[in-house]
């Protein structure tokens, strides 16, 4: 049951993060191949690790109150 709602908040950071770098990639960034490669390096180099940390962090605050 743990893993699941640790996996669960992990997704719902996940999408949280990715429609930030979304909102923000298309700002400033223009559309070709190589901003495609660079997107795909932050996404998985930053914002995978950055939604496990913050259902870490999470739960440690849930479990804390």
């Amino acid at each position: 049951m743990k893993n699941i709602i640790f996996g669960g908040l992990s997704v719902i950071f996940f999408v949280i993060y990715f429609n930030v770098l979304i909102r923000i990639w298309n700002l400033w960034v223009p559309f070709n191949s190589t901003t495609d490669v660079i997107s795909m390096f932050i996404l998985i180099s930053v914002i995978i690790p950055l939604s496990v940390i913050s259902a870490q962090q999470a739960i440690k605050i849930i479990k804390r109150s």
